[in-house]
């Protein structure tokens, strides 16, 4: 079973992201880029791969998919709530990442259950996103 996140930095033209299937929770990808991801040169060179199966330590223990329609990294021009609209690009992955201002940050996908629909199951809501500061994430789960 796949733990899908998406990985972004925010810089001055918006938030441009990557997809990444395996291992998307904290203790995992989000470990991983706070150990390995942590400049704004190793983040964008990351993103530039494209889409991932499964993160690395490095570029070269990354699993790119690197063929396919809709692998390359996608950017979310800025606005004034441009963190909400990355979070909602991501509907249906289990975490978000972002990368901003040197720090890692993180959110869980909060799907508004009640709102599903099995005739149309992606015109879902989403909740809110609560962005908390990924370092103190796992300094808690010590």
């Amino acid at each position: 079973m796949s733990t899908r996140s998406h990985i972004g930095i925010k810089d001055s033209r918006g938030i441009t992201g990557v997809y990444c299937h395996f291992d998307g929770y904290p203790e995992g990808v989000g470990k991983t880029l706070l150990e390995n991801y942590d400049t704004e040169e190793k983040v964008k060179a990351l993103i530039a791969e494209g889409d991932m199966s499964s993160l690395g330590a490095t570029l070269k223990e990354c699993d790119f998919y690197k063929e396919g329609p809709d692998t390359e990294p996608y950017t979310i021009p800025d606005c004034e709530d441009v963190r909400e609209k990355y979070y909602q690009a991501g509907k249906w992955m289990d975490y978000s990442y972002l990368f901003e201002d040197g720090e890692w940050y993180f959110t869980h996908e909060g799907i508004d259950h009640k709102s599903f629909n099995a005739e149309n199951p992606d015109d879902v809501n989403l909740l809110p996103a609560e962005w908390t500061l990924l370092k103190e994430e796992l300094e808690e789960e010590r």
